[in-house]
């Protein structure tokens, strides 16, 4: 019989067609899924604080605190800054000083690109790590940064005070780091602050308040404030440490304890608040460490004899601020932290009678 070219020689089993597609995907599925994924680029700069801030705000409890870490939504991107540090001194110089130095001098110096994660965090960490002094002062009464004045003692940057003013705040910041007036002083760094209908306003100051003249001015200018922060600046072990330590590590305050206290009572509008809020590691048992003593460093006869009412005095905040740790990533990366072992936080709020 002869055979037609239309008739075909075999005829495949379906079944077997179906095995056969069933192996190709699963070899592809092996080559395709059974590949690491490639690593995702970690954030930085603003996407670190903004990704940080979405994470962390579904644990926040009241509108004082959320209203502050979203308020990231708001924080612009920053260009690189180039700035010169001695190599010896360690004094900063802006560009166009640098420029005019004599050639001799110039190898004194080293070139220094400050970048949006610096601008932002400087060597002091994220400035959402202030979320727990806000939920500490919505549970006293504060339900709003709109309208008030705020000034934050050792301020360590200007994210702190930019997140406040994008809440409506007139924010001051103080502190003695010379680089800041340098590094912080393009037109859109300080100023008026506009956010939707909000208007905040962003001051940054330095100098040792109250201790010389011009830097007690200047914070002085627009009258009494609401609040005065103080986050990891105001520490017993930095102020007044019960054992010797390095001086590097001492905070000098210019004048004597009480009349500190007096200058934060006098800055105060009648029912404004301070906050000192100090988040620390553990004290070691060989050894006294400054840093590891967040104690509020003026005692509570001190205080009320200045006439501030004590509505808290060296409260604990560990638990709460571990929480937040672990979401900002305290305890990830090379250098991790035994966060249940090592960081502690307390505060002490104070009052100005109304």
């Amino acid at each position: 019989m002869t055979m037609s070219l239309a008739t075909p020689r075999f005829r495949l089993n379906p079944y077997f067609l179906l095995c056969l597609a069933s192996l190709a995907l699963a070899i592809f599925a092996i080559r395709t899924y059974g590949q690491p994924e490639p690593a995702k680029p970690t954030p930085t700069g603003v996407a670190k604080i903004q990704h940080d801030a979405q994470a962390l705000l579904p644990t926040l409890k009241s509108d004082l605190a959320r209203s502050y870490v979203s308020a990231a939504t708001h924080l612009p991107h920053i260009s690189p800054r180039t700035l010169y540090r001695h190599k010896t001194t360690r004094a900063w110089l802006s560009k166009s000083d640098f420029d005019h130095l004599a050639e001799t001098d110039k190898p004194n110096y080293a070139e220094r690109s400050l970048d949006e994660s610096f601008y932002y965090n400087t060597g002091y960490g994220s400035p959402l790590a202030y979320s727990r002094a806000f939920e500490v002062l919505a549970q006293h009464g504060v339900t709003t940064l709109q309208n008030l004045r705020t000034l934050d003692y050792g301020c360590g940057g200007i994210a702190p005070m930019r997140l406040q003013a994008h809440c409506g705040a007139d924010a001051v910041g103080v502190d003695i780091e010379t680089l800041f007036p340098l590094y912080y002083n393009q037109p859109d760094d300080q100023g008026e602050l506009k956010t939707g209908d909000l208007t905040g306003k962003v001051t940054l100051i330095t100098g040792r308040w109250p201790a010389e003249e011009p830097t007690a001015k200047a914070v002085a200018v627009g009258g009494g404030y609401d609040l005065i922060l103080s986050k990891n600046t105001l520490k017993k072990g930095y102020v007044t440490p019960e054992k010797p330590a390095d001086e590097r590590f001492l905070v000098k305050l210019g004048v004597a304890d009480v009349n500190f206290c007096k200058a934060l009572f006098d800055s105060l509008k009648p029912g404004g608040k301070v906050l000192i809020y100090n988040i620390c590691g553990k004290q070691p048992a060989d050894k006294y460490l400054p840093m590891a003593d967040g104690r509020c460093p003026f005692p509570k006869e001190m205080l009320e004899t200045v006439g501030f009412e004590v509505l808290a005095l060296d409260a604990d905040d560990s638990e709460p601020c571990r929480a937040m740790a672990h979401i900002l990533g305290w305890d990830q990366g090379s250098n991790p932290m035994n966060l249940s072992d090592d960081l502690f936080a307390t505060y002490t709020l104070l009052q100005r009678p109304k």
